[in-house]
């Protein structure tokens, strides 16, 4: 009588060897995720800190062209203003600057307009214009991004308060 084997199944080796194919796949594909996952975030904190200063520069130039009676310059260091404030018959509209932060205060109401930014610099061109320059940039030093606008004053004067 002879016996007959019925082979119904895998072997050790070869489950070894189907685990470690898969474990190179997925070793990969995560590799290749992680990758990615870092790129689009870095490149979306970009797009943020554009986004920030693109917004404060537009904001803080509508309101010296549509409202402006005239401006005050104050916070000078070396002769570049980090405060301006925009004097409207509603309210007089004060932006500051203070850790990497560009601040909007009317009626005593202090926000946030820009955050993630390192350069708020007013510069005095004539009696009339004004140099504005806006720069963000990420917490470890890069992605860096600058906008700068001259503004000329259609009415009104350029205060400068040291």
């Amino acid at each position: 009588m002879e016996l007959v084997k019925i082979n119904k199944g895998y072997t050790l080796i070869e489950l070894l060897v189907t685990l470690a194919i898969i474990g190179i796949v997925l070793s990969i594909y995560s590799t290749l995720y992680y990758s990615s996952y870092k790129s689009y975030v870095s490149t979306q904190k970009n797009i943020d800190i554009e986004q920030n200063v693109r917004y404060a520069m537009t904001y803080i130039t509508n309101q010296i062209n549509q409202n402006s009676n005239g401006i005050i310059l104050s916070n000078f260091d070396n002769n570049i203003a980090h405060s301006i404030t925009v004097i409207n018959e509603d309210g007089n509209i004060k932006f500051s600057f203070n850790n990497n932060i560009i601040y909007r205060e009317k009626n005593g109401i202090k926000n946030q307009l820009a955050i993630d930014i390192y350069i708020f610099n007013i510069k005095v061109i004539t009696d009339k214009m004004i140099n504005i320059e806006i720069g963000g940039k990420k917490d470890d030093g890069t992605g860096e991004f600058t906008l700068s606008t001259d503004i000329f004053l259609r009415k009104g004067n350029i205060n400068v308060q040291q």
